[in-house]
């Protein structure tokens, strides 16, 4: 089996790039014989963008691009020859990809791109006869590179010097490649947050302006970009930087919503950036600061975002809310995670939101404490969810208590009575409890549960 351990490919560089003398880039083999195998049948090829970039950074490349002289169909042939699977997917536009010993190769043939009419994709191509020709068509100079473990690093635009200086600047007119394609406004301010690099004075200007184009890109592909930026370990710093170009993603078509959700997005930059990397809880944080949840939902709705996505985001506003009205105490802390369903897991995602946005270090301590008391009410193995229970509703049927109707009344007054420490959660005393109890008429909120759990306590109080 051929090694699929990352590899360390030596070259000399392009003498009219002025770097050293040797470049050493870290490259998967599988994508090294990939390129050996298209140079065999006699066509030239290099490894180009993303994966060049990554390695001259520093950072692992994981996605692997060939740029070949030959035609797709021929490239496909030689690969399928060797018992390769071939995915055509991209062949309109001359792409395929190879899958070599499970790992994708993406390969294109040599290419210039004609207008971009739909402002996603070329109406046409036409064959480039070059390397370089086929890099000027892409979108910033850092990956406009192209490298081969023989002839060493292509650089026509200065990429590398770019990325040396952490600058995004795009290839040749930026205002003509964000009209062709507005969404590499979007991919501009990913990579802004998940390099830590900064957009050059034109790539900045020109996506400003061009930034109302965004409306005219499908809306998935927008937000799986804004889903990129928010994961992206200086997503609170790009925030801060290009607020209003990023508030034109949620609401392209409403210059007064835009203004709202840049406000929001600078308000929330700092909090982002303390928050762990997750999209959800991050673009909690903006929506928060936007203190208006129904245009939240509206903004994720028209971003198409997933369902699940969705409701998350409105249980961390809902679950902010609830422990802003709580205090840190062990009963005012159960009804509160309990209003979360007993998501524990929710719970420290909502109270690490208010740590993150919290006015005041006494605020901030507040959500401390509260996921304090949680950790220590589950050493103390304190239910807070009906699952939790050390009886369950097999047990109260095999012992007469309860059935049919009754039985999730029962489980929920057992819960509220462990929950808030009146009684043990062992199966005897839950058991014992449930005997002695009415099940007349349960909760039928977790707005009331509080006011029930005093039936509870006043029951106990007599026995």
């Amino acid at each position: 089996m051929f090694s699929t351990a990352v590899s360390t490919a030596k070259a000399r560089i392009m003498p009219n790039m002025k770097e050293k003398n040797d470049l050493v880039l870290a490259m998967d083999p599988r994508a090294l014989r990939a390129l050996a195998l298209i140079e065999s049948s006699g066509a030239e090829a290099w490894l180009v963008g993303g994966c060049v970039r990554d390695a001259l950074i520093g950072r692992t490349p994981h996605d692997f691009d060939i740029a070949s002289s030959a035609p797709w169909k021929r490239t496909a042939q030689l690969f399928r020859a060797h018992g390769m699977r071939v995915i055509e997917t991209g062949a309109r536009h001359g792409s395929i990809c190879a899958v070599v010993d499970g790992l994708p190769v993406e390969i294109t043939s040599y290419r210039i791109d004609g207008v971009y009419g739909d402002r996603r994709r070329p109406d046409s191509i036409a064959p480039a006869d070059d390397i370089e020709s086929d890099l000027a068509r892409r979108d910033f100079t850092m990956n406009a590179t192209a490298f081969h473990p023989q002839r060493g690093l292509i650089d026509p635009f200065s990429g590398r010097r770019d990325m040396e200086r952490d600058a995004i600047r795009c290839v040749g007119d930026a205002s003509a490649r964000f009209e062709e394609d507005p969404l590499r406004i979007m991919r501009a301010l990913r990579f802004a947050s998940q390099l830590g690099f900064s957009l050059d004075e034109a790539a900045e200007a020109a996506a400003a302006r061009y930034a109302f184009l965004v409306r005219t890109v499908a809306r998935e592909r927008v937000y799986s970009e804004l889903v990129k930026l928010l994961e992206g370990p200086d997503a609170g710093e790009t925030l801060r930087l290009y607020s209003r170009i990023a508030a034109s993603s949620i609401c392209p078509d409403d210059e007064r919503e835009t203004a709202v959700w840049d406000r929001a997005m600078r308000d929330a930059a700092c909090a982002v950036a303390a928050l762990p990397p997750d999209a959800a809880l991050r673009f909690a944080a903006i929506a928060a600061c936007r203190d208006d949840d129904a245009c939240a939902h509206a903004a994720l709705q028209n971003l198409k975002a997933p369902r699940r996505v969705r409701e998350r985001v409105r249980k961390l506003l809902e679950g902010a809310r609830r422990f802003e009205s709580a205090h840190p105490t062990r009963r005012e802390t159960w009804f509160a995670v309990h209003g979360l369903d007993g998501d524990t897991d929710l719970a420290r995602d909502v109270l690490a939101l208010r740590e993150a946005l919290a006015a005041s270090e006494q605020c901030a301590e507040q959500a401390r404490r509260f996921i304090a008391i949680i950790e220590e009410m589950k050493r103390d193995r304190i239910p807070f969810k009906r699952s939790d229970l050390a009886v369950s509703g097999s047990d109260l049927a095999v012992e007469g208590i309860a059935r049919g109707a009754d039985m999730g009344p029962a489980l929920e007054r057992l819960l509220i009575a462990s929950g808030t420490g009146r009684a043990p959660n062992e199966r005897a005393a839950l058991l014992a409890l449930a005997r002695d109890l009415s099940w007349a008429q349960a909760p039928r909120s977790s707005e009331n549960l509080k006011k029930r759990s005093k039936t509870v306590d006043t029951h106990e109080s007599h026995q």
